[in-house]
């Protein structure tokens, strides 16, 4: 039983490990030089940065199948539109033609 939690809650806590680093240097007002890398899945990656007055996700995935780019064309505006900001900025960054790790980090960062 202890054993098998305990690799259950690997994962979990290899993901937590990167989240609070981030989380602690954003408490303590000293931003991040670099930004965290986590490719959790083939094609699909987490970037995590911190600033003085905020830490920033940014979830990268690719959608492949035809229905899935269809989601997520209808989804991603919902999303900021729930959020509260304007979708112009969504559209660029929900785009599957272009790479987004280097624009959508200084876009959203910022």
């Amino acid at each position: 039983d202890s054993v098998a939690l305990k690799a259950s809650l690997l994962k979990r806590n290899c993901f937590a490990s990167v989240f609070e680093k981030y989380f602690k240097m954003q408490e303590a007002e000293t931003p991040s030089e670099e930004t965290a890398v986590v490719h959790y899945h083939e094609e699909e990656a987490m970037y995590i940065s911190a600033k003085t007055d905020r830490v920033t996700v940014i979830f990268s995935t690719l959608f492949k199948d035809p229905d899935d780019i269809v989601i997520g064309k209808v989804f991603s505006p919902r999303v900021l539109e729930m959020l509260g900001r304007p979708t112009s900025r969504l559209r660029k960054f929900s785009s599957h033609t272009e790479n987004h790790r280097e624009s959508c980090t200084d876009r959203l960062i910022s």
